[in-house]
Formats: structure tokens, sequence, C-alpha cells
């Protein structure tokens, strides 16, 4: 997980090997309701990025967060994403 900043609004991204990249509001989690049953959707609002593999993230600066990723061969690139694109 890494937050960022974008329009002066504060996210943060999950990844994991289960899941795509996901973008979450810090808003919406502020709001979030205890979740004690079982409903649909279950959690925050989330959105689904378009990049793919990726395993670790870290901060770049304020503007860019690093992300390895999984390439179709195989190997594991590094990358910069602005967090302006995210």
């Amino acid at each position: 997980m890494v937050s960022f900043k974008q329009k002066g609004q504060e996210y943060l991204l999950v990844s994991n090997a289960r899941h795509p990249l996901m973008k979450l509001a810090c808003k919406d989690l502020d709001r979030q309701d205890a979740l004690t049953q079982p409903k649909e959707p279950e959690g925050a609002p989330r959105q689904t990025l378009p990049q793919k593999g990726v395993g670790r993230m870290a901060n770049l600066n304020d503007g860019y967060v690093l992300m390895m990723q999984l390439n179709d061969a195989g190997n594991v690139d590094l990358r910069s994403y602005s967090t302006a694109t995210l």
C-alpha cells in the first residue's frame, strides 16, 4: 500500500496477488461503517487501475509512485507512474 495526493485529495493504492491494483479515496475510508455483517458491495468504493502484475510499490516523491510489475515474459520491470495519471 502507498498513499499519494492528486488534485488536493489523498488516495491509497492497494496491490495484492488476488486482486487488481485498486485506488481508494481516503475520504471514503474515513466515512466507511464497520463491516460487521456481509453486504454487497463490500467495503469502501474503489477504482480498479489498468496496471497489471503490480507487486511492490513505493513513493518516489510527491509526484511519482514506483511499481514492480511482472510482465508477460515473466520478468519484473521497475516502472514509475506520475500520480497525476493514477
